[in-house]
């Protein structure tokens, strides 16, 4: 339960940090909601009978798919505090190519070590 606990407050609160492995650990667990949810999806547009290819199904299932994906925020602004960065920092990732500066940043800089203006450092926690 306690680990249930843990990973709903990645998910929900902007606050804090996380270090790489929770956050690949909350992106692995992304991966495989988004996958549950296509399959729904795929039999929610069959079931209600939207042509494919058509607008009707291009919004529905890419709004849905678009809300869903806002799941990742408060776990990669909690990955950028881990690297003393603010969470603004995020919208970086909306320049082409310097994006992938963005990409290096979350997925391999390694988080600062000690406690930082967003928290302690949560590897200093789990020893």
């Amino acid at each position: 339960m306690e680990k249930l606990k843990s990973i709903l407050e990645i998910y929900t609160t902007f606050n804090g940090r996380i270090s790489r492995i929770e956050y690949f650990k909350c992106l692995a667990l992304y991966a495989i909601m988004y996958i549950i949810l296509l399959i729904i999806l795929g039999i929610a547009v069959a079931f209600l009978d939207i042509p494919e290819g058509s607008m009707g199904e291009f919004i529905f299932t890419n709004g849905i798919i678009m809300l869903f994906s806002m799941l990742m925020i408060p776990a990669t602004i909690k990955r950028l505090h881990d690297t003393n960065r603010s969470g603004w920092f995020l919208l970086i990732g909306l320049i082409p190519l310097v994006n992938l500066y963005l990409a290096y940043v979350v997925y391999l800089e390694k988080g600062t070590s000690g406690s930082n203006q967003y928290g302690e450092d949560p590897l200093a926690k789990n020893s």
